[in-house]
């Protein structure tokens, strides 16, 4: 229905490559593998996509496997990696970067050989 209304992106949340985890940050039971199928679907009708990934911690979320994962069902356009920790409750709030940042840098990388772009910023807490 976005697609036949004019849409043409769409910003989509992605929490983790993990269904157990995904699904248990939305609350809804099969939400990663729904996202996913409706991401392709879009994609499908020409929609662009743009994932937004809130960093988490490296026991919930590996980020350079959540890049791959989407590569292969759904190329975005973009991924926005933040770290905010504003309205964020404690368990989803981002750990210290010295536990993060590796993993950034290998889905940063990853981005760029799959030649998916990449969206960071300090508006987003993401130090450059």
């Amino acid at each position: 229905r976005l697609a036949a209304i004019g849409a043409d992106a769409l910003l989509v949340p992605v929490f983790s490559e993990r269904a157990s985890v995904h699904d248990r940050i939305t609350g809804s039971v099969g939400s990663l593998a729904r996202t996913l199928a409706g991401m392709r679907r879009l994609q499908a009708q020409g929609v662009a996509l743009e994932v937004e990934v809130p960093l988490l911690s490296p026991r919930l979320q590996q980020p350079e496997a959540l890049v791959d994962l989407l590569a292969r069902i759904a190329r975005p356009a973009r991924v926005r990696f933040l770290a905010s920790r504003v309205l964020q409750p404690t368990a989803l709030a981002p750990p210290r970067w010295d536990r993060i940042a590796d993993g950034l840098a290998a889905a940063l990388r990853r981005c760029r050989q799959l030649e998916i772009g990449v969206r960071l910023s300090t508006a987003d807490e993401v130090p450059l």
